[in-house]
């Protein structure tokens, strides 16, 4: 069984409250960010296809439970389907295997982080953030951004969107670690044909969060400001009883 804990400082008792009066069901709105670019290539996002094939079939799919988009980017992002698109793991499963890489030189990160909070991480496209449902990114990209990445940042900070990244060998592992909520969120790979290894790393992080057993505390800053030492508050909570934290401390315990 797989333990979450975060190192103690203040807790938050308000918060650990609300928590208890959740449901245990699991609920989440969770994008994948695909780079589909030329330097991934056919191959490669063959891996990465299964790879998110075989993730959310380890997930409970539907309109209660995990809903599931899809954005494609390079030069431009290109939106799969929304949250709302399918109802269904079928459904959600026979898009993602239909997936073909968009091509492309470049691969805007930034810009594709922002089109996802415009248009998917809206009420419109299926969100449900407005009920208290967690908001996920996976971002799995094979390179350094082509644009900066600061607004994003910021962006998915303020809106306390949980961010998970996968690189492959040209990846930018400071990037990576500046877009993702915590160190344990990321992950480097030296070939995209071993990304179905990560599942084991991802998975008990994403059903802890649809779970609310990982709580982000929104981050509140300043009109005009931008400081990348600015963290949201983590809270890791292992039977409602633990403590939150500061980002940055998450700790994983196996028995």
């Amino acid at each position: 069984m797989i333990k979450l804990r975060a190192v103690p400082f203040l807790a938050l008792f308000s918060l650990i409250s609300f928590i208890r009066a959740q449901q245990a069901q699991e609920s989440a709105d969770l994008i994948f960010l695909i780079d589909g670019s030329a330097s991934v290539g056919s191959v490669n996002f063959q891996y990465i296809r299964d790879f998110i094939v075989n993730f959310i079939d380890s997930l409970e799919i539907g309109p209660d439970r995990i809903q599931i988009g899809v954005v494609q980017y390079s030069e431009e992002p290109k939106t799969e389907f929304y949250l709302n698109t399918y109802s269904t793991k079928i459904e959600v499963l026979d898009a993602v295997k239909r997936l073909q890489p968009k091509g492309g030189d470049d691969i805007n990160t930034g810009e594709a982080v922002q089109y996802i909070v415009d248009n998917h991480l809206i009420e419109s496209a299926g969100s449900r953030a407005t009920e208290g449902v967690p908001q996920a990114v996976v971002i799995i990209t094979s390179r350094e951004s082509s644009d900066d990445i600061n607004q994003a940042e910021l962006l998915l900070k303020q809106g306390s969107i949980y961010t998970f990244c996968i690189g492959g060998r040209d990846a930018d592992q400071k990037e990576l670690a500046q877009l993702s909520t915590d160190a344990s969120f990321t992950a480097l790979i030296s070939e995209f044909r071993d990304i179905g290894q990560l599942q084991q790393q991802f998975l008990p992080l994403v059903s802890a969060m649809a779970r609310r057993e990982i709580i982000l505390e929104p981050l509140v800053l300043s009109e005009g400001t931008y400081d990348p030492n600015l963290v949201p508050t983590l809270c890791i909570l292992t039977g409602m009883q633990e403590p939150c934290g500061q980002l940055g401390k998450l700790l994983m315990m196996n028995d």
